[in-house]
């Protein structure tokens, strides 16, 4: 007698882009084996994968993950692995935290003293008409 059957990630059907239908978030470190994996190959073999970020630390590859269920979590699990994974580190996303957009305020002038404001770092006149631009005139 065996267990149910876990869909190969090729049978698995994703339902928009955007992950509409696919509930459960979760993000996934994944350290390098032997051979760095590659991320667009990842990314069009695992559906689930939403987008990713390259690092250097502890993780070598961060993997936003969209799935329909933990089984399919699982899957994708076992196939980084299955790829080349040393490591996968999975964490659920609980929410996704967006910073309240504050209004457009210019940045504060900076201070300048009347020395530093006689004197321009750039050159106004035309160099053609002093010879050759790093000779002094």
């Amino acid at each position: 007698m065996t267990g149910p059957r876990i869909p190969d990630l090729a049978e698995t059907q994703v339902t928009t882009p955007c992950g509409l239908g696919r509930p459960l978030r979760a993000v996934a470190r994944v350290r390098y084996g032997p051979v760095p994996l590659d991320f667009e190959w990842l990314a069009e073999r695992i559906p689930a994968v939403e987008s990713g970020l390259a690092l250097a630390g502890d993780a070598d590859l961060e993997l936003h993950l969209a799935c329909v269920d933990q089984r399919e979590l699982r899957t994708v699990v076992n196939e980084l692995r299955r790829s080349g994974a040393a490591r996968v580190q999975v964490e659920l996303v609980l929410r996704r935290l967006i910073p309240r957009r504050r209004p457009e305020t210019p940045a504060p002038a900076l201070a300048r003293t009347p020395a530093q404001a006689d004197r321009s770092p750039v050159r106004t006149e035309p160099a053609a008409l002093h010879g050759h631009p790093y000779e002094r005139s």
